[in-house]
C-alpha cells in the first residue's frame, strides 16, 4: 500500500515537472523567434544609417525586412533583409569575421501570426528605412504609422507583440 502512495506522488510530481519543462521550452522558443525578428529589423535600420554605396547616386543603400507569415509565399515562416535597390534579399555585406545572416527562420513551433502595417498597404508585408533620419517607409516610399508584427507559440497560444513605431524604434508586448 505504501508503495502504490509513493508512486502515485512520483507520478504526479513526474506530471508537474514534463508540463513546466514543455512551457519552459515553448517561452524558450517563443522569445527566440522575437529576438531573431528584432535582430533582422535592428541590421536592416543599422545597414541603412551606415550605407555609403555611390553606385545608387551618392545617397546610400535602403535597406528594409520582409515578413513572410506562416501561411505565404516559398519561405513561410521567415523574415528576410532585404535591399530596396534590387527588391531582392540582400547579400552578406562583405565584412571581415563570420558570413552576416539575411535571413531569420522562426523556431519550431514558432509562427509569424499576423503583419498589420498602418496605413494599410497591399502586397508584402516589407518595411523599409529612410536614409539619415531611419525613419519607417513602405516599398511606394510613404511613411508608415507603425508596423505591428504578432509572434505566436503553437503549443501554448501565447503569443508577442512587436511594434515598429514610424521613428524605427522597435517595442515589444
Amino acid at each position: 500500500m505504501e508503495a502504490v502512495v509513493v508512486m502515485a506522488i512520483f507520478a504526479v510530481i513526474v506530471g508537474i515537472v514534463v508540463v513546466s519543462y514543455r512551457n519552459f521550452l515553448d517561452a524558450q522558443r517563443l522569445n527566440a523567434g522575437v529576438e531573431g525578428t528584432i535582430s533582422m529589423i535592428q541590421k536592416a535600420r543599422e545597414r541603412t544609417l551606415s550605407s555609403r554605396d555611390e553606385s545608387v547616386g551618392g545617397t546610400g543603400r535602403q535597406y528594409g525586412v520582409r515578413f513572410n507569415a506562416y501561411t505565404v509565399g516559398t519561405l513561410p515562416n521567415t523574415v528576410q533583409l532585404l535591399d530596396k535597390t534590387t527588391g531582392l534579399e540582400a547579400e552578406d555585406s562583405g565584412s571581415p569575421g563570420p558570413k552576416e545572416e539575411t535571413r531569420f527562420a522562426m523556431p519550431a513551433g514558432v509562427n509569424i501570426q499576423t503583419v498589420s502595417i498602418f496605413p494599410a498597404v497591399v502586397g508584402n508585408f516589407d518595411i523599409y528605412f529612410k536614409r539619415i533620419s531611419g525613419d519607417v517607409t513602405n516599398s511606394a516610399n510613404s511613411a508608415l504609422f507603425a508596423a505591428i508584427i504578432q509572434i505566436q507559440s503553437k503549443n501554448s497560444g501565447k503569443y508577442k507583440s512587436i511594434t515598429v513605431y514610424s521613428t524605427g524604434v522597435v517595442e515589444v508586448q
